[in-house]
């Protein structure tokens, strides 16, 4: 275990609980699942962009299921992608809610994952959540948050994720069942 040194004396004051030699390359979380950083298309409503900006977010890395060739795991998956994007848009869109000339952002991807359905293709992979700006009218600071209608979409937000995730689980127990039974 580690100890703290005093900035001004140098004496060491209490234990360190996470000494640097033990922490390795990638810190106390060295174990956990690293993020990488993906482009999100963005667009600017009204502006006349329609190609990607290269706004980047941060985001789970998108792979397809590479054990189990299910496209419903796939389908949920690039669901679960998609609203977890949205979550993220709405909480932003909440915390700026006082912030003069602020405005509201809105993810888009549900066109697209029944399009990827509909034509067979791998809705993980061709699937992009994409982000605009909200249309709607500004207020007295330029600010065009609604609190209540992010609120209301935060929730149903939720509410579809959870659903999505307990489908994925739902899927895999069933496929953990075939499998001991076999």
């Amino acid at each position: 275990m580690g100890v703290i040194p005093s900035a001004a004396t140098g004496f060491p004051l209490k234990p360190d609980p996470w000494p640097t030699e033990a922490l390795g390359e990638h810190g106390q979380l060295g174990g956990a699942t690293d993020r990488r950083s993906v482009k999100v298309r963005h667009r600017r409503a009204g502006h006349g962009s329609d190609g990607p900006v290269g706004r980047t977010a941060r985001a789970v890395p998108r792979r397809g299921s590479v054990m189990f060739n299910d496209v419903s795991i796939d389908a949920l998956q690039a669901a679960l992608h998609g609203l977890s994007q949205r979550e993220d848009a709405i909480s932003n869109n909440i915390a700026n809610v006082n912030t003069p000339y602020y405005t509201a952002r809105q993810v888009e991807f549900e066109g697209q994952l029944k399009q990827a359905l509909a034509s067979g293709e791998n809705p993980v992979t061709s699937t992009t959540p994409t982000v605009t700006d909200s249309t709607d009218p500004a207020g007295l600071n330029g600010n065009n948050v609604d609190l209540g209608a992010e609120t209301v979409l935060g929730v149903k937000t939720q509410m579809q994720y959870d659903l999505a995730l307990r489908a994925a689980g739902d899927r895999f127990t069933l496929l953990r069942t075939a499998a001991r039974e076999a």
